[in-house]
């Protein structure tokens, strides 16, 4: 978190999270249908907020900043202005997307770096986006499609879940669900109705709201 926030601890769900976004985030994955785990695992000096336990895992670093307003549409496609939400997350995760590509499996020390997991940076809420039509979830720093090879930046959308009520693809990289794993092209994409996502979001800011 950051000074222009203030942090409120918040138990939820047995687990003692140190944000109450932090807890409306677990609140909504949980509502969503997402398994997750709170700070999994120190990577050299980066504790991942959230790890989500979808068919392509993720790490999620939760920042209280307002991701779409940050975000620079060129002629209809995303250009994401990393450097300004990088300053807001802490140097190792940059390290971790810059530094160790598919070939390596070290962080700075003996502590392995999951290959296999995407890197999702989480903001204030999710948002409905007027250039790809969706619901947003997040930026994603490191996609694991083939073609991406753990480079660039992306845009996490909201999808219909055919396992869960919701999943979630790259709105430039892979369509492939994270969470179910299905994967057809496009096919087997289910556009929702952003006020969909913002029922759930507020569901999990009800269900944390009073929590202490």
């Amino acid at each position: 978190m950051n000074g222009l926030i203030r942090a409120i601890p918040t138990y939820y769900e047995g687990t003692q999270f140190r944000s109450r976004l932090e807890a409306r985030w677990a609140a909504f994955f949980d509502l969503a249908g997402w398994p997750w785990e709170y700070e999994p695992v120190d990577l050299n000096g980066w504790i991942p907020d959230f790890r989500l336990r979808g068919k392509t895992p993720a790490l999620c670093e939760i920042k209280p900043i307002d991701i779409a307003s940050i975000l620079d549409p060129v002629g209809g496609i995303y250009q994401v202005r990393i450097g300004t939400i990088l300053k807001s997350i802490v140097p190792n995760v940059l390290n971790v997307r810059e530094q160790f590509g598919r070939q390596s499996s070290v962080v700075n020390g003996p502590m392995p770096f999951p290959l296999d997991h995407e890197i999702i940076v989480l903001g204030l809420c999710p948002w409905v986006d007027s250039v790809c039509g969706g619901s947003c979830l997040g930026v994603m720093l490191r996609e694991c499609s083939d073609w991406c090879q753990g480079e660039g930046e992306d845009i996490a959308e909201l999808f219909g879940g055919t396992k869960t009520a919701l999943d979630y693809a790259a709105v430039l990289g892979s369509y492939e669900y994270r969470i179910g794993g299905e994967h057809d092209g496009d096919h087997h994409l289910i556009d929702i109705d952003g006020d969909f996502t913002n029922k759930l979001w507020r569901a999990a800011g009800n269900i944390v709201q009073w929590n202490r």
